[in-house]
């Protein structure tokens, strides 16, 4: 895997607001690549203010992988201003 050319191709997928759910990055010959990160695919959950909750980064076989920072997963809290508190 390497980092993505301007010729990498991402897919995306979305929920019923619009918003990704999924990206993966896939190079000129269709396989995955990495980011420039560590990860091929990110995962996003959404709460109800559309504020994002939890990402997942996930390898070319869709296993959990740290991130650069060290992180497979975040997730975060918002109070009723859309601040995050955690």
């Amino acid at each position: 895997m390497i980092s993505p050319s301007p010729a990498a191709k991402v897919h995306r997928e979305f929920n019923e607001n619009k918003k990704a759910i999924r990206e993966s990055w896939f190079g000129e010959d269709g396989q995955p690549i990495t980011t420039g990160d560590t990860y091929v695919t990110i995962l996003r959950d959404f709460d109800e203010a559309g504020n994002v909750i939890c990402e997942q980064y996930l390898d070319a076989n869709d296993q959990p992988i740290a991130n650069s920072k060290g992180c497979a997963e975040i997730r975060r809290e918002f109070n009723e201003n859309k601040k995050a508190i955690r």
